[in-house]
């Protein structure tokens, strides 16, 4: 379930200046496929609330474990995916995006940008957390899920507290990004709809393909090869909102020239076949659709 504020919401606020410019909140409520491949907010801060089950943060070149209270604060550009323990049945949290500014940041946005990848334990303060925010979402629900006042009102105050708590308690979290690792999963990304191998990536990056394997799995814990099929299958469920594109259509834009195959792939992923996604997968999909506000770099988690 997502919730969103726009400009208008920011326009509108009640505060001369919003202490934060929230953009989105996101509340994962039960278990879902949990896909295990990194993805950024190239703008925006995420902050996490865990408030049931335990989990793993998937960082680069590290593994934060999670458990129930736990808050955790990424920079932009931070890799990173969640997944829960294998004795887990699922993992609830909250996740807030905010922007980042450079300028003229508010007191409170500046504590929190001045924040590395971090992490606090904080089992008291969420009991203050979860029901405000779940009252957030309840409140989301009658406005086509936009923030508004009320909400503005009702979060910046757990901002603060959240702030003082990893001023106060919060630990550093030392991740590792190996020379070329960014480029390589940057290079993947922008390509996705052209066939990719493993020489290629070795002509343009110098390197031989067992360093290539070498340094994006110990970095992003997942192949090249297997991070280009996600990035395809998270394009396949854009291409699927449009009716007029077939599955052999979107197999072939996405240099995938077994359309068998394609099919395979992604009931792997969504857990349905392409022409029932719609239908079948209602709420899988709403879990990954982008900002519709707000163009970002958004990978299903």
């Amino acid at each position: 379930m997502f919730i969103y504020a726009d400009e208008k919401t920011l326009r509108e606020s009640p505060l001369a200046q919003p202490p934060v410019p929230i953009r989105q909140i996101s509340f994962l409520p039960r278990q879902l496929p949990w896909i295990r491949y990194p993805y950024t907010y190239d703008h925006s801060y995420e902050i996490s609330f865990i408030i049931n089950g335990n989990g793993q943060l998937m960082l680069p070149g590290t593994v934060l474990p999670l458990s129930q209270g736990q808050i955790t604060i990424l920079p932009p550009g931070t890799a990173h995916y969640f997944c829960k323990t294998e004795d887990e049945r699922t993992m609830e949290y909250y996740v807030l995006l905010f922007d980042r500014e450079e300028s003229n940041p508010t007191p409170l946005q500046a504590r929190l940008q001045g924040l590395d990848v971090s992490t606090t334990a904080a089992p008291g303060l969420m009991l203050a957390i979860e029901p405000v925010l779940l009252a957030v979402f309840q409140i989301a629900d009658q406005r086509n899920k936009r923030l508004d006042r009320i909400s503005w009102e009702l979060i910046h105050p757990l901002l603060e507290l959240t702030a003082e708590e990893f001023i106060r308690s919060g630990r550093r979290i030392q991740t590792t990004v190996p020379m070329y690792a960014d480029d390589i999963l940057h290079y993947l990304q922008q390509n996705i709809c052209r066939k990719v191998t493993m020489e290629e990536l070795s002509r343009t990056f110098h390197l031989s393909p067992s360093h290539i394997s070498r340094i994006f799995m110990n970095t992003y814990h997942t192949s090249p090869i297997h991070y280009l099929i996600y990035c395809r299958m998270r394009q396949a469920r854009t291409y699927i909102l449009d009716p007029h594109l077939s599955a052999r259509e979107i197999a072939s834009r996405l240099a995938i020239h077994n359309t068998h195959h394609f099919i395979q792939t992604f009931e792997k992923f969504y857990g349905c076949h392409p022409d029932r996604y719609l239908t079948d997968a209602p709420e899988f999909r709403n879990f990954i659709e982008p900002p519709p506000t707000k163009q970002v770099e958004f990978d299903l988690l």
